[in-house]
């Protein structure tokens, strides 16, 4: 679960876009704080 972020690029268009999304919303998140 850990290298989930390096699959996207690996994985479908899906699961990349999937990261991206994940990575985003991380980012939002930190910098609501």
């Amino acid at each position: 679960m850990a290298s989930r972020a390096n699959e996207g690029t690996e994985n479908e268009n899906g699961e990349e876009e999937a990261c991206d999304l994940e990575i985003r919303m991380r980012i939002e998140i930190k910098m609501e704080r």
